[in-house]
């Protein structure tokens, strides 16, 4: 006589991700979204990038973590004059208040290393994801 048990459902799942480099897989949880709290967002100080080999190979191990395991990361103390940065949110200022038409000339599908402008509703991870319904441009 065979039996059958019931098993749970494993907590997570697997997701594909299209890159420049071909198909990359993340684990999923099948928890509902929620927003992050943020403390769970890293803060990396890029300070160490202009000291010794050893400083510069830590810094690198902990944007590599934050880059494959949270996917996001703020920085600190990177050595940009405050000129520069004000200059480049002008610059992003100018190009979203551009008309569609315009945009698209710098579009994503025109890229082959997913660079550019992205229309609103443009990127979704998965289809129940309708809060966020900004443009962007990622380079």
């Amino acid at each position: 006589m065979a039996t059958t048990t019931e098993t749970e459902p494993s907590p997570s799942y697997k997701l594909e991700l299209m890159t420049a480099y071909g198909p990359v897989y993340r684990d999923v949880l099948r928890t509902a979204p929620r927003d992050c709290d943020p403390s769970e967002v890293p803060v990396i100080d890029l300070s160490g990038i202009y000291g010794d080999f050893e400083s510069r190979k830590a810094l690198a191990a902990v944007v590599r973590e934050a880059a494959e395991n949270t996917g996001f990361f703020y920085i600190k103390n990177a050595g940009i004059p405050k000129e520069v940065m004000d200059a480049a949110y002008g610059q992003a200022r100018n190009l979203f208040a551009q008309p569609e038409e315009v945009k698209r000339g710098v579009s994503t599908a025109h890229s082959k290393w997913f660079n550019g402008w992205t229309e609103k509703h443009g990127s979704h991870l998965s289809p129940s994801e309708t809060r966020d319904c900004r443009e962007g441009f990622g380079w």
